[in-house]
């Protein structure tokens, strides 16, 4: 088994780092069902590798949401196969906590026969890299990787500050959630600085939502809302046949769960989903004291504290709800 040094100092990682510039090849990965800080740590990592003597593409399969798609004005192979493996000299994992969630299938599960960089901010990052650098109080993977270029003297763009920055909004909710520290307005005002274009951000991310997706959520309000514990507990199940009858596709459901979580009174909240052997569950706390990521970890899946999410393998959805409210229960008799 080979040996695993997990980083404590900026600095290292940005030696170890520098070991695989000039002509050695590197390929950025991130996990599945990529969000926005997932999205923005690729390619604002691929244009500040490619802006410093580094050699470097983007694996990023499958359909990304419509929100992003404006942004992926970088070059990207949506397919890998072990072959390909053979054209590089590193894997390099933005934002992944665990090998599990991988976009990779292939290396879900496997030994990885190259050297792996993981740099993270999830909390309950498994250290599966060689080598490995998280900082979990740092509200997104984007903001480690801005102070990794400060800490590099590495040249950042207007067009990499831009994607560092899309992360950073996405992953605090514009500023608006907890993680959003001293640190993560001091990078995003620097970004900015940079030419990073904040407006733009804000108008693809939070204020161009579809018609469709508008009435999805108003029916699910209206029709499909339940609340547990005393009220201060709701959820909601996006049943397929609701997708299907505001023709919404999943992967444009990112933030439905916000229209909950914005309820007066309502303290932790969760939006359930079939996929193809489980039901999905998303799961937000406004309430430090209420551990979405400990209900989350109890349930198999893992996240931060105030955003996580997990997957449960059952066949129906009135188990999985009876199970999640079960985790809903000891995590909030807990407090």
């Amino acid at each position: 088994m080979k040996e695993k040094h997990t980083f404590t100092l900026l600095s290292a990682l940005a030696e170890k780092l520098k070991e695989f510039q000039n002509g050695r090849r590197i390929l950025l990965l991130a996990h599945e069902k990529p969000d926005g800080d997932a999205i923005g740590s690729l390619l604002g990592m691929y244009c500040m590798l490619k802006e410093n003597n580094f050699e470097a593409e983007i694996f990023l399969p499958g359909e990304i949401p419509d929100m992003y798609k404006d942004f992926l004005s970088c070059p990207y192979r949506k397919e890998l196969t072990p072959s390909d493996l053979k054209n590089f000299d590193l894997l390099l994992f933005l934002d992944c906590a665990n090998q599990k969630r991988c976009s990779a299938d292939f290396l879900k599960d496997k030994e990885n026969i190259l050297p792996v960089l993981n740099i993270d901010h999830h909390p309950d990052n498994s250290a599966f890299g060689d080598w490995n650098y998280f900082d979990s109080r740092k509200a997104a993977t984007c903001e480690v990787l801005y102070f990794l270029a400060e800490e590099a003297g590495f040249t950042l763009s207007a067009k990499a500050a831009e994607f560092l920055l899309l992360g950073i909004i996405t992953d605090s909710g514009c500023f608006r959630y907890d993680n959003t520290l001293p640190s993560t307005l001091l990078a995003a005002s620097s970004l900015m600085e940079k030419g990073a274009d904040r407006r733009k951000i804000i108008e693809k991310c939070y204020l161009a939502k579809p018609e469709n997706l508008a009435l999805l959520e108003s029916d699910l309000l209206c029709n499909h809302l339940k609340k547990s514990a005393d009220g201060i507990f709701a959820y909601a199940y996006m049943s397929p046949e609701l997708l299907e009858k505001y023709k919404v596709d999943v992967r444009n459901t990112e933030q439905v769960i916000e229209c909950i979580r914005q309820l007066d009174n309502v303290k932790a909240c969760a939006v359930m989903r079939k996929e193809k052997d489980c039901f999905k569950l998303s799961l937000r706390s406004k309430e430090p004291g209420i551990s979405v990521g400990r209900i989350a970890r109890s349930l198999g899946g893992g996240g931060h504290e105030m955003a996580a999410g997990c997957s449960l393998f059952v066949t129906d959805p009135e188990e999985a709800v009876c199970l999640l409210l079960d985790a809903v229960e000891k995590e909030i008799s807990s407090i």
